[in-house]
């Protein structure tokens, strides 16, 4: 009787329902405890093989970048090898947290772990002999490297001194740079055999007091450039000589390893899967029935409330989080009640959130197009002080100018001025590009013009000194620090406006050149080492005076001065198009007019360098001129 009510019945079957679901529970949490200690292995392997693969890219980086570093020389300091020692650390306690999981405890996984161990230990072991000899061998003026270029520069500067043959000597280095480049035994052969023939050179030509010093200094790079050579050969000429060879054969037996335990541990939890999966599906068709005549009670509790929360969510989905359009809220204190009131305070966060980023987006545009009208108006302000077309055609009647901005304003400009029926024309490359080169650009501009125009220095050296005092003043380099300056070739040009039937040439360069046409050749003419302003490389082109570059030209020659940037250009294969492709372009070219020129000018560029997608990487400047 005590069964007869509903409410005892229900009751009753709920007690055996929840009887039945608590066993499957225990069922399931026994089986998931022991899948998530499996699962806790193959994660541990994840992490290894993860922290494996981190150190692997730090010892490729480490070979990338820090042994061509001389940072890295000078302190003995990687932050790659330091990465990778921490994380060598982590994967070695890795492995010995391996060891304590008692479903690695067969004899066999054990094994494999310790023989894991072994073979880490053997790689890192190699690997630091491989550091040791790449530090050994050195690079540029350290190591092995740094002692063979002493040798080397030590002997062209005394072939200099003396009646020797240079060209021997620049075809060992041409082996040397050979074998370190190809890493192919031929060329050390071919770096002995040149070797020998230097020293008969030294042998038939030094004076005595001098062949004993040379013959040792060439008998000691020889031994270090065979030095070099053993040792690259134990690291490896290729990736499967050498230490490379033991270092890749050990990473693939670890990996290998690694591969085993993986699926061991796999088999493990599939085989988990399985037997949980038995288990439970015999208790879970039992409860069926129960679940069946639950659930038409639950859904009649449930369903309302959820459809109504769905709606209302599909409804700010559809307006796109309209600030107008809200969650409707329940009033109920289940969780469906909860979770409607948490998806109302989350939604008011989210609309917030985007109005805020809208309103920030918006400033940004803003800010942007305001710093694009400056850059535009920059533009238009430094295309004002540049030399028109009608001030060049007033003296060329026929030129070409390619004149290509890397950013909207550019560090490079060209310059004309008449002072006493003398012309005089410069192309000026200023340090950078982009705001900072063209503001350093307004101002040598202007320098220039007080100087030629308004002081009437007429000579181009003097106009290169006068200009190199006032940069460094304009910027007080000497207080600031400031290391900005500027190449430029300058020309003067007398007797173009008298009508004379050869003209006067007088260039000066600061790093700049010039190439103009002389007697159907084609030649260039380098400035100075020495920059305008700023730091030289070597002390001794500081102090250097500019020199002066004279020469006659028949009515009718052309002459071209430009900027680095079209030499410099690089295409897709990083090769840059350089002063011979230039040269060869406009030899083949220089009797057509300017404008063709120019436009086959572009034409290659273009072919060469832009249509593959490569971007320009600094301001261009060609500036040419017939001399009619």
């Amino acid at each position: 009787m005590i069964f007869s009510t509903i409410r005892n019945k229900l009751l009753l079957s709920f007690i055996i329902f929840s009887i039945i679901s608590a066993f499957i529970a225990f069922i399931n949490y026994w089986f998931n405890q022991k899948r998530e200690e499996a699962q806790a292995i193959l994660d541990v392997l994840l992490q290894i093989n993860k922290d494996r693969q981190t150190a692997k890219i730090n010892e490729k980086d480490f070979f990338i970048d820090e042994t061509i570093n001389p940072t890295f020389y000078q302190t003995s300091r990687s932050q790659y090898l330091e990465k990778r020692r921490k994380l060598n650390q982590q994967i070695i306690r890795n492995f010995r947290l391996l060891k304590t999981k008692p479903q690695l405890r067969q004899a066999v996984q054990q094994s494999e772990i310790d023989t894991l161990v072994v073979y880490f230990t053997k790689y890192d072991q190699k690997f630091e002999v491989l550091v040791q000899l790449s530090i050994q061998r050195g690079f540029k003026d350290y190591g092995l490297e740094g002692k063979l270029r002493q040798c080397i520069h030590t002997l062209e500067s005394e072939v200099d001194n003396l009646d020797l043959d240079m060209a021997k000597l620049l075809t060992i280095r041409r082996h040397e740079k050979d074998f370190m480049l190809r890493k192919d035994l031929r060329y050390v052969q071919a770096n002995v055999e040149a070797i020998a023939k230097f020293a008969q050179e030294i042998e038939r030509k030094t004076p005595k007091f001098r062949k004993n010093d040379l013959q040792n200094l060439l008998n000691l790079y020889k031994q270090t450039f065979l030095e070099l050579v053993s040792m690259e050969q134990s690291i490896g000429l290729t990736e499967k000589a050498g230490l490379r060879q033991e270092l890749l054969k050990t990473s693939y037996q670890i990996e290998r390893l690694l591969e085993t335990l993986d699926q061991e541990v796999h088999q493990q939890i599939n085989l988990l899967n399985n037997q949980n999966y038995r288990a439970s599906t015999g208790l879970i068709i039992i409860c069926l029935l129960l679940n069946v005549l639950l659930a038409i009670y639950i859904t009649q509790i449930l369903s309302k409330p959820i459809q109504k929360l769905s709606k209302s969510i599909h409804a700010v989905i559809r307006s796109n989080f309209d600030a107008d359009v809200m969650i409707e809220s329940s009033k109920s204190r289940d969780e469906i009640g909860r979770l409607s009131r948490d998806f109302a305070i989350m939604l008011t966060k989210v609309q917030n959130s985007l109005d805020e980023i809208q309103q920030k987006n918006l400033k940004i545009e803003q800010k942007q197009q305001i710093l694009q009208d400056s850059l535009n108006y920059a533009h238009k302000m430094q295309k004002a002080v540049l030399p028109t077309e009608t001030e060049l055609k007033r003296f060329f009647e026929d030129y070409l100018l390619i004149y290509l901005p890397m950013h909207t304003v550019s560090g490079d400009f060209y310059w004309l001025a008449e002072v006493d029926n003398c012309v005089f024309v410069a192309v000026v490359d200023c340090t950078g590009h982009g705001v900072p080169g063209a503001f350093l650009g307004m101002v040598a501009n202007t320098l220039l013009s007080e100087i030629v125009e308004a002081k009437k220095v007429k000579s181009p050296s003097l106009i290169l000194e006068i200009l190199d005092m006032e940069i460094r003043k304009a910027l007080k380099q000497e207080q600031s620090g400031n290391n900005d300056g500027m190449e430029l070739g300058i020309c003067k040009i007398e007797g173009l406006l008298e009508g004379e039937e050869f003209l006067n040439i007088t260039f000066a360069g600061a790093k700049g050149k010039i190439f103009y046409q002389e007697d159907e050749q084609f030649i260039k003419y380098k400035g100075n080492k020495r920059a305008i302003g700023g730091k030289n490389k070597k002390e001794e082109y500081r102090s250097e005076a500019f020199e002066e570059h004279q020469f006659k030209l028949r009515r009718g020659a052309s002459i071209y001065l430009i900027s680095d940037g079209l030499i410099d250009q690089p295409n897709i294969m990083r090769k840059k198009f350089g002063n011979k492709r230039f040269v060869s372009l406009i030899n083949q070219n220089i009797n057509l007019s300017m404008e063709e020129q120019q436009t086959i000018l572009l034409q290659e560029l273009n072919q060469f360098s832009f249509q593959d997608g490569v971007e320009q990487r600094d301001d261009i400047t060609i500036l040419g001129l017939k001399l009619q």
